[in-house]
């Protein structure tokens, strides 16, 4: 993708959210954008950067790890990739906000490293909404107990979040967000 073709897209989103929450009267500062740079060579990230965007996600530990290295220390890191236990020691405190908290030994095992390094770390935890067994993350009826993980002093359990079963119906693809945004406001 060119400069001018990354420039295009990104104002072309930028219009589409600022159209969505005119829709839904929300102001777009309640939006964030997150650019997911997986993959992407350091070129484009500064490109996307120097456009204005601030946030990223990345999948893979040691990839965000070099990336951050190497640019601007104002960027907003999120992890978004599949976890593993042993990587959350590393992860902690090194992003603003980590995705894809998948199970109670995971949300546990976060907590024990913030506290290792006293400080606080904003999570969102995956819910597999469409009980997939190619996927991981918590089945919606193991969330309630979650509510008396109220012992929780580093972690923040900022919302939910879900990966869809794949269809190409927007009207099944609603009904998933909207089961996960019901299970939300239970929590």
């Amino acid at each position: 993708m060119t400069g001018n073709s990354l420039a295009n897209s990104f104002h072309q989103i930028q219009e589409r959210i600022e159209q969505a929450c005119e829709k839904a009267g929300r102001s777009k500062s309640e939006v964030q954008l997150l650019a997911v740079s997986k993959k992407q060579p350091l070129e484009k990230l500064k490109s996307a950067y120097d456009l204005g965007q601030r946030s990223f996600g990345e999948n893979y530990w040691q990839e965000l790890k070099e990336k951050k290295a190497q640019l601007s220390a104002d960027i907003d890191w999120h992890f978004i990739g599949a976890l593993q236990r042993k990587k959350l020691k590393d992860i902690v405190g090194e992003v603003s906000l980590i995705h894809s908290i998948s199970s109670r030994e995971q949300l546990l095992e976060a907590e024990k490293q913030c506290e290792k390094k006293s400080l606080t770390q904003d999570v969102l935890l995956q819910v597999n909404i469409g009980k997939e067994e190619s996927k991981s993350g918590f089945l919606p009826e193991e969330l309630v107990p979650l509510t008396q993980v109220q012992a929780l002093k580093y972690i923040k359990i900022k919302g939910l979040m879900c990966l869809p079963p794949f269809d190409e119906n927007e009207a099944t693809k609603r009904k998933y967000f909207a089961q996960t945004r019901e299970l939300g406001e239970q929590l």
